[in-house]
């Protein structure tokens, strides 16, 4: 039965003495009084804590809380969201301090999400069931330069229709993006030619990671493309992820995310505007972005040119004594023992090297990077295969070094 206003106190105190003096159920309780056992029990829990007096109602009026956050600082946090829409209340709190604010005198996380909330800045995302760490991806970056990423970002149209390709470079630790440049195409001598640059401005890093699509990886036996011979040349490590998982890659491909939303949503009109567009924001996310795995810090902060020099000439590569070197045909091929084996067309007019590892089994190599195997057959048949997953190089630090 639903309670009237006058009665309230005293049913309140009857449903309490049924409970704590004559033992009859919760449940039962407040069954006989029309009412929820959750009701039911916030009375009282209200009656052992406050007595008699806590049976009373309460006003409903909102209360001022002695540590509400000031307007001034919740200003603060709400032009820092208008100013950039995809970031989070940790990130704008951390931009804050770095702006010279005092984290004593800004709110906390969890309060910064409920002034952006009320300023209706928050749009609601489903909660995403956690991943995995991938398997595709050899061990973690530990310093800058130790690992590369980089991908081209979905094409896109512009407002004069031309097509643009936009290719991200960026250091895996530090999270600092290197270039975003916007191409007319995902042609190799672009990306080749865009990879020069940033090795001549930033050095050259230990290993890339890319996918395995055109101009990283290229179709055949080894995948591998011009543009990995040029990163071969320079002693990087080639590393793709696994075909159809782009998780391997997964803080590249967040990057991504924030870069089609605050870039390309709408697009410039023509190809000079977007790159303007692409060294402004490239620029504001290394140098005023704070990123939660750098303890707040900004890639800025975090990031250093790589010690090694980019070679615009590299030497020729001398591969020990006791092993086979043979020049790769312009048709991609190589002949052994008077017969012609496959390698890769974008190896042509380079020297490989070949060790044997076991009867009729020859271990073949360009440079320090390990290719496939080599097998003799009865009949004088050569073919080469390529026993480990194809998206995985393997180094060889035996293999020689450059004259």
């Amino acid at each position: 039965m639903p309670w009237k206003e006058t009665q309230a106190m005293d049913l309140r105190l009857k449903l309490v003495r049924l409970i704590r003096r004559e033992g009859v159920s919760v449940a039962a309780t407040a069954a006989a009084f029309g009412i929820s056992r959750k009701t039911a029990y916030k009375w009282l829990s209200r009656f052992e804590d406050e007595g008699r007096r806590g049976l009373a109602d309460r006003s409903r009026a909102p209360r001022t809380h002695p540590n509400r956050t000031p307007e001034n600082v919740q200003q603060l946090v709400i032009e820092m969201r208008r100013r950039h829409p995809t970031w989070g209340p940790r990130k704008i709190l951390d931009a804050l301090v770095h702006r010279g604010h005092r984290r004593s005198d800004l709110p906390a996380v969890s309060t910064a999400g409920e002034v952006l909330k009320a300023a209706d800045l928050v749009k609601p995302r489903r909660r995403q069931a956690p991943r995995h760490p991938p398997v595709g991806m050899s061990a973690a970056a530990t310093s800058p330069n130790d690992l590369w990423t980089t991908d081209f970002k979905g094409d896109f149209l512009l407002g004069d229709g031309t097509r643009c390709y936009p290719l991200t470079i960026q250091d895996h630790h530090s999270k600092y993006v290197l270039q975003v440049r916007a191409c007319l195409s995902t042609g190799s001598s672009r990306v080749r030619s865009a990879f020069r640059t940033v090795f001549q401005e930033y050095g050259v890093p230990r290993r890339i990671l890319s996918d395995n699509g055109p101009p990283f990886a290229a179709p055949g036996l080894t995948g591998i493309s011009r543009l990995a011979v040029d990163w071969m040349k320079q002693d990087i490590e080639v590393e793709r992820t696994r075909p159809g998982h782009p998780e391997d890659n997964g803080s590249h491909e967040r990057m991504h995310r924030d870069l089609r939303a605050e870039t390309a949503r709408p697009p410039c009109r023509t190809m000079r505007g977007q790159q303007h567009r692409f060294t402004r924001w490239s620029r504001c996310r290394n140098e005023e972005r704070p990123h939660e795995t750098l303890g707040g810090e900004t890639p800025d902060a975090v990031y250093e040119s790589a010690t090694r020099e980019y070679r615009p000439q590299p030497a020729a590569w001398e591969y020990p004594g006791h092993w086979e070197v043979i020049k790769v045909r312009a048709n991609g091929m190589m002949m052994w023992r008077g017969e012609q084996a496959f390698i890769s067309s974008s190896l042509r007019g380079e020297y490989v090297g070949l060790e044997e590892i076991d009867d009729g089994v020859w271990c073949l190599c360009y440079r320090r990077t390990q290719l496939g195997l080599l097998h003799e057959g009865t009949r004088g048949q050569v073919r080469v295969v390529v026993p480990n997953p194809w998206w995985v190089t393997r180094r060889r630090d035996d293999a020689g070094d450059a004259r």
